[in-house]
């Protein structure tokens, strides 16, 4: 059965996440690509699995996360391009097991994908075509004030300043995935 490996994050939904402060090399506004390794198959629970989205102020710049209404294998990115108007694309395909959870950005191109195959996205509310530079902190298994903290371990996030191609995304899978019994 795929594990995660002993490098990982144990988020159980009692208010444990991991902050990392702001920095220019988490400043990402024109490209990106967002890189979470972990089982985000569950349902009835909003959930932010990675962000750098505070809501208390206009500090709103991108987040990883579900919605209590979104079914079990949906997920949505949300971006904002200037810190408190928002925009959500919804997609479907992730499976009940640990894996990759892969997200590009480009100008605005936003692509997905569970263990390096490439998921449709859903529906859009207006994709950004750059990102908002954002001072709150990047949060693995929660955002700032919302508290959806992650009930879930999380093995490794990782945040590019470039946006992926699909043969190097399936390369950081193939390279990682035995670390995680796959």
């Amino acid at each position: 059965e795929p594990r995660l490996n002993t490098q990982q994050l144990n988020l159980f939904g009692e208010g444990e996440y991991s902050s990392t402060p702001d920095s220019a090399s988490l400043d990402v506004t024109t490209t990106a690509t967002w890189e979470i390794w972990g089982n985000f198959y569950e349902t009835g629970t909003s959930r932010a699995y990675l962000a750098k989205y505070d809501t208390a102020t206009t500090q709103r710049c991108w987040m990883i996360a579900r919605t209590s209404s979104l079914l079990a294998g949906e997920m949505n990115i949300y971006t904002s391009a200037d810190g408190s108007a928002f925009s959500v694309e919804k997609w479907t395909g992730l499976t009940d097991e640990v894996g990759c959870l892969s997200v590009t950005y480009a100008a605005g191109v936003i692509e997905v994908y569970w263990n390096a195959s490439l998921l449709t996205l859903g529906s859009a509310a207006g994709t950004q075509a750059s990102l908002f530079n954002s001072s709150t902190p990047v949060r693995i298994g929660d955002n700032e004030n919302l508290n959806w903290w992650s009930d879930t371990k999380i093995g490794s996030a990782k945040i590019y300043n470039v946006a992926l191609t699909a043969d190097e995304v399936l390369t950081n899978y193939n390279t990682q995935k035995s670390l995680y019994g796959l």
